[in-house]
């Protein structure tokens, strides 16, 4: 890379998202999330979503340590796991006003 392209880089990527991409995976992923509860509907089953780990794994810890009847964990997970993009879609989205419906939690 020469310091001319470098210089016109930009600093992180910018994406543009079909909107009726989005909204066929998000259609696809429900379909998915709806049939897998109604497989498991009789069973005790407990959903977590990483944003719930990685916003308090200690109290996600303490809830699966109650849903199967132990001891919560005496000392701290230790994860790792780490976000990988820290910026928010709307500042990496382009063309977010069109996809800005979609960006919400939709289970």
């Amino acid at each position: 890379m020469t310091s001319s392209t470098a210089a016109s880089a930009p600093s992180h990527p910018v994406l543009m998202l079909d909107p009726e991409e989005v909204a066929a995976f998000i259609a696809q992923r429900k379909t998915y999330v709806q049939s897998f509860r109604e497989r498991f509907r009789d069973d005790d089953i407990h959903e977590i979503a990483y944003e719930d780990i990685s916003r308090d794994s200690r109290l996600c810890a303490a809830a699966i340590a109650d849903l199967m009847g132990w001891s919560p964990p005496e000392e701290p997970l230790e994860l790792p796991i780490r976000k990988q993009n820290t910026r928010a879609v709307r500042d990496t989205v382009s063309n977010y006003g069109d996809i800005a419906d979609y960006d919400k939690p939709h289970l």
